[in-house]
């Protein structure tokens, strides 16, 4: 029998008295009310009643009057129970109490209220020696937390109460197991089924049972104390060790679960092995921390090797913590407290001074983990903010501490971008980056934002601020040698604050980017004089400069007409070294009021060959159909640092728009020439019939040398003439006065000073859409009108050829051919013409319905689709 056995059945012969050897029946029941209890002990069930002293006093009074019909012992209970408090007022007694109550025989009178039984065992000490011998927790222990606590005794009636039907109930619902696991116990060295090692005490010697009640009911208390295999002192040294990631002698690093676990020989009890595994984290935890540290040092970029400095500040601090407590460990003598041991650390202790440090560790690997799943740079500053967004304080100012750390090389690298436009980013990690294989163009292709490296605390229009802003300083320095400024006027001279803060930054890159963007303005208006170089391409590349085509045209004529005597078309397309179209732009310029402009103006007109390159969306003319009219086109040639502002992409739109405006105005010139040629023709027919009238009145007879269907002809061509005068002049007053006039003036009040503000991506935004509203509208292959002015174009020069042959004297005896060719063009101009202003008399814009009434405005095109 075990010494815990022995104890209890110590005890329960005190309430039942001593069995004898004839007394099965009390042997029987005795074995059960132990095997019982055990369960009891061992549970953790708690009582299904009120855990409240006087109640269950007067519970007890009620039932002893109820059963006795007299108040004398309900009395004497509440004497017993005056005096317990008296003696000590602060112990929990309800537990007693209650076991008294229930292990009663004959029910609460028979213990509370037997004034027999109260006085065989007070003797000479007494009623209250009674209980403080037998039923007193041990000293140290606290009140309620002893042996007999509250989860002890769980059930309100126990086997003495079952009737025989209801104990062989019990026994097949797990009550024999219960009992039969009691003796494994025994057998088993005291192990039970959760592996841990319970209080177990040598068998008692054959002296044992000389020993009186009193002893081996006071001994209950000690067999129900837990003991460990190790020391609490070593389970210490083992976990100061523990907690800087090192093995111990008790407590090692299972490779296989992730963590540290006491080792399989040593028995601790279950709240002592709770307590352990629960400080082991700790040392968990700081081995990813350093794991984590030691990769970042080795091959971390900036972002990465700022955040492990966080971290190992954050180490120090706890390594400096572990050092206390192993001070602790130990303490002098002479410097204990009164009363205080010499071991100065216990495990609940060290627990306590760890509850802070293992929050942080835990929020460390959290932050690690959550680092490691993304990509580094402004992701990993996004991580930590998420974690600043916690509403616990704690974790708030914890992870606000880290993120400060860590965006410290963030913050140098934003500063240096927002003060001199220099990206100081070795492992490209900030947000925004240089483009690779276009660093030659400053500012549209050399610097690109990536949007998955911005941080959550940079929002809004933020980003794109601070990067215009670096962008224009990087520009100003290199592109307009304006470097002196920004390091004496510039950004640098208004930072005064740190800004790490939110709000400092804010108002930093707000202020920042207005003055950088006037700056810029400024520099490109007045030093590099954009605005002229606007003014003059529209007047040259648009020909709003009447002067200028008319004389352009003129010179590419007389070209056209002085290679085609020494060239063929074919021999032309292919060698084109000789035609001098410098020349040729250069006598254009003098004939007009170009010869005014500034010289950096006219030294940036070209006029070329158009090349494939210039026009993609339309296809080269094919080498039978090329002439020096059709492949030419005016450029323009910014110097730097225009050219990087206006992209080329903008000036090939210019170099297509000019080259269908110069084709309106070859088209109107061959129309000006033939009326000249007509205007001569019908002079010479009315003097031929002035001659033919005079000779005939002098009796002279002589045929005429225009019959009446020339003469028809030539009417029918002149007035064909005239119409497709009218068509293009009407077509070319609407591109100049409504498509470019009107898109000039959305781009100018678009980037006025006044209109937002002023920087050079708005101005430059504006321009392109002006031009591409010019574009879309003469140069879009999808437009509606596009195609039949192309046909209308392509009809009316095939007239003008074929009239200029008509007109030749030397093809006057074919005329009659002619003029059939010449009239089955005039009819297919004129279908034409009703398939261009067709669509448009539908159109929602009251500028094309204009050109309509303007190009039909004798309905003579309607009435002649209607005969």
């Amino acid at each position: 029998m075990t010494e815990f056995n022995q104890a209890l059945q110590s005890y329960i012969d005190t309430f039942l008295g001593r069995v004898t050897r004839d007394d099965r029946e009390g042997a029987s029941r005795r074995m059960e009310l132990t095997g019982y209890y055990r369960t009891i002990a061992d549970s953790s069930i708690a009582p299904a009643v009120v855990h409240d002293e006087k109640l269950l006093i007067e519970d007890v009074q009620k039932k002893l009057v109820a059963s006795t019909q007299s108040a004398q012992a309900a009395l004497q209970v509440g004497r017993q129970y005056t005096e317990l408090k008296r003696l000590d007022p602060e112990h929990d007694w309800w537990p007693i109490l209650y076991l008294l109550a229930e292990t009663s025989v004959g029910g609460p009178q028979s213990t509370f209220g037997n004034d027999n039984y109260i006085s065989s065992q007070m003797g000479s000490q007494g009623m209250a020696n009674i209980f403080m011998d037998q039923v007193a927790p041990p000293v140290g222990s606290g009140h309620g937390t002893g042996a007999y606590s509250t989860a002890a005794f769980g059930r309100r009636s126990g086997p003495d109460y079952l009737a025989q039907d209801e104990r062989t109930t019990f026994a097949q619902a797990g009550g024999a197991d219960r009992f039969d696991e009691r003796s494994r116990f025994a057998q088993t060295g005291g192990t039970d089924r959760f592996g841990e090692r319970r209080a177990v005490e040598p068998p008692v010697g054959e002296g044992s049972e000389s020993q009186g009640a009193t002893g081996d009911e006071g001994f209950l208390h000690r067999a129900l104390a837990t003991h460990d295999d190790a020391d609490e002192a070593v389970l210490l040294r083992d976990l100061i060790y523990v907690m800087q990631g090192i093995s111990g002698a008790y407590i090692s690093w299972n490779e296989a679960m992730g963590a540290f676990t006491v080792r399989t020989e040593v028995r601790l009890s279950r709240p002592t092995r709770t307590m352990v595994l629960a400080l082991s984290e700790l040392g968990s935890l700081c081995r990813d921390i350093q794991q984590y540290i030691g990769e970042t040092d080795r091959q971390g970029k900036l972002y990465q090797q700022s955040f492990g400095a966080g971290l190992k500040r954050e180490m120090a601090q706890y390594f400096k913590l572990v050092a206390v407590l192993e001070a602790q460990l130990t303490k002098a003598a002479a410097h204990l407290e009164s009363g205080e041991s010499a071991l100065g650390l216990t495990l609940r202790r060290m627990h306590a001074w760890t509850i802070e440090p293992m929050q942080k560790l835990r929020l460390m690997v959290t932050a690690i983990r959550k680092v490691q799943a993304g990509k580094g740079g402004g992701e990993l500053l996004s991580t930590l903010s998420t974690l600043t967004d916690d509403g616990d304080p704690f974790i708030h100012s914890f992870s606000r501490q880290l993120l400060l750390t860590a965006s410290a090389p963030f913050n140098e690298t934003l500063v240096r971008w927002v003060t001199d436009g220099e990206l100081a980013d070795p492992y490209e990690e900030f947000f925004i980056k240089v483009k690779a294989g276009q660093s030659d163009t400053l500012w549209d292709g050399k610097y690109a934002v990536a949007q998955d490296m911005i941080p959550v605390h940079i929002n809004g229009d933020m980003p794109w601020r601070i990067y215009q802003i670096g962008r224009s300083l990087n520009f100003l320095r290199v592109a307009c040698d304006d470097g002196k400024w920004v390091a004496e006027e510039g950004p640098r001279t208004q930072l005064t604050e740190d800004l790490a803060d939110a709000g400092v930054l804010g108002r930093f890159v707000y202020q920042s980017a207005a003055m950088v963007n006037q700056r810029l303005m400024h520099v490109l208006m007045e030093r590099f004089q954009l605005m002229a170089h606007i003014r003059a391409l529209r007047r040259y590349l648009l020909l709003e400069q009447g002067d200028f085509a008319q004389a352009l045209v003129e010179t590419l004529d007389s070209l056209r007409k002085r290679l085609s005597r020494s060239y063929t078309a074919s021999a032309l397309h292919k060698d084109r070294s000789g035609v001098d179209l410098a020349a040729a732009l250069t006598s254009a310029i003098r004939a007009s009021n170009a010869q005014h402009e500034p010289p950096e103006v006219i030294s940036a007109m070209r006029l070329v060959f158009r090349t494939t390159s210039d026009a993609p969306e339309s296809p080269a003319p094919s080498a039978g159909a090329a002439t020096v009219g059709d492949d030419v086109t005016i450029t323009y040639v910014l110097s730097d640092p225009l050219d990087s502002v206006i992209p080329r992409k903008t000036m090939r739109r210019y170099s297509e728009i000019n080259r269908f405006l110069l084709k309106l105005k070859r088209v109107e010139y061959s129309l000006g020439q033939l009326w000249q040629r007509q205007m001569g023709a019908a002079r010479a027919v009315l003097r031929d019939r002035e001659l033919r009238r005079r000779r005939k009145s002098s009796g002279i007879a002589e045929s005429s040398a225009v019959t009446a269907e020339m003469r028809q002809m030539y009417r029918e061509s002149e007035i064909a003439c005239c119409e497709m005068v009218q068509f293009f002049h009407q077509v070319q007053r609407y591109i100049s006065l409504n498509v470019i006039e009107g898109a000039w003036g959305s781009f100018v009040a678009a980037t006025q000073p006044g209109h937002g503000d002023a920087d050079i991506d708005r101005w430059s935004k504006a321009h392109t859409q002006y031009v591409d509203t010019i574009r879309d509208f003469v140069c879009n292959p999808q437009r509606p009108l596009l195609r039949p002015l192309t046909s209308l174009i392509d009809t009316t020069v095939q007239f003008v050829n074929k009239a200029n042959e008509v007109y030749s004297e030397r093809m006057l005896a074919d005329s009659s051919d002619k003029a059939r060719s010449l009239h089955l063009l005039i009819m297919r101009f004129r279908d034409h013409v009703r398939d261009f202003i067709g669509p448009l008399a539908h159109n929602t814009s009251s500028d094309l319905q204009c050109l309509v009434v303007t190009v039909n405005f004798n309905d003579g095109y309607i009435k002649s689709a209607r005969t």
